[in-house]
């Protein structure tokens, strides 16, 4: 069933007292069981029965999953649910595959949250027919596939393929200005991070996803050379001497 939009802003205005807002600056400060008395009191989690500080990831996947039901309910176009959901759609995929080849456990990586089915997706991953996929989905599971099957598959290969696609995927639904800055901001500060986290340049050119602005991929590059270049033992002996 399809809401009308003026019927989806209502349910949306009445949700908005349970945003966090300022009082993130104030659990910030706060010590660990005032910044927990703060986030039940603003109703983060729903009804989820946690009594400890210690216990709060049960509050975010409450939370989450929460989310994931408002979105796939309210959506008021397709594509809208479908580049919302994407990351957690993508991060089923690469569990059902990490099971497979590598003998992950199902149930610590597969989460319940995203638009596909899970039943299809386990079942494209382990029966290496992934026609019901989207293009960009099934592209992630084969070339990863083909990773473990040539004995080169590691995390981080294995990482940067499904993100590669995740990043195309989410640029295809990008129908609108909103979704459009969303994915250029999400693509922006991914390929800074790998920039400065990569242990050379050509490892972080790798990483790169598309949907960002060009100039801030030009400046993530240039972030990494500079970085590498103050970072590496000959230079570090120099700037000693």
């Amino acid at each position: 069933m399809r809401y009308d939009v003026t019927f989806t802003n209502g349910v949306i205005k009445s949700r908005e007292r349970f945003l966090l807002g300022d009082k993130l600056n104030r659990m910030a400060d706060s010590d660990l069981d005032e910044a927990f008395r703060l986030l039940k009191e603003s109703g983060f989690g729903g009804e989820t029965p946690v009594e400890s500080p210690y216990e709060a990831e049960a509050l975010m996947r409450a939370e989450e999953q929460d989310v994931n039901d408002f979105i796939r309910r309210y959506a008021p176009k397709d594509y809208i649910k479908y580049f919302l959901l994407a990351e957690y759609d993508f991060h089923n995929a690469e569990a059902y595959v990490k099971c497979r080849y590598a003998g992950a456990n199902e149930e610590k990586l597969v989460s319940s949250i995203g638009a596909f089915d899970l039943k299809m997706l386990k079942k494209a991953v382990f029966s290496d027919d992934t026609s019901a996929l989207p293009e960009e989905l099934a592209l992630a599971v084969t070339q990863s596939a083909q990773l473990f099957n040539e004995g080169s598959a590691n995390g981080l290969e294995v990482d940067c393929v499904f993100k590669r696609q995740l990043f195309a995927y989410m640029k295809k639904y990008a129908k609108d200005k909103d979704l459009k800055k969303i994915l250029a901001a999400a693509a922006d500060a991914a390929n800074v991070s790998s920039a400065l986290r990569s242990r050379d340049k050509a490892l972080a050119e790798k990483m790169f996803v598309t949907g960002g602005k060009q100039q801030t991929q030009q400046q993530a590059q240039g972030a990494h050379g500079c970085f590498f270049h103050r970072t590496t033992p000959d230079n570090q002996s120099r700037n000693r001497k």
